[in-house]
């Protein structure tokens, strides 16, 4: 039996036989094109593990923020005019 009841439509838990809803915090963190610039850059200067685990984002991410470098430095510029 579940205890809890994860609703679909929005971000709250639904404690069944009680009628009390709570709301939930976000699961996943979203970082802008900048702060991921950041963290590549650091991992440049102390390796993706050490960088992963200082930030708490996955090295995977990472080595794909790096790959990918060109298109988040466009971003940020874009984030930066708005």
């Amino acid at each position: 039996v579940d205890l809890y009841v994860k609703k679909a439509s929005d971000s709250s838990v639904e404690i069944p036989q009680t009628g009390l809803t709570f709301i939930t915090p976000p699961t996943t963190n979203v970082l802008t094109a900048k702060q991921k610039l950041e963290i590549c850059a650091y991992s440049i200067i102390h390796g993706v593990k050490v960088a992963a685990d200082h930030f708490s984002v996955s090295q995977e991410h990472i080595q794909d923020w790096r790959m990918t470098r060109k298109t988040l430095e466009k971003q940020a510029k874009e984030e930066e005019e708005k």
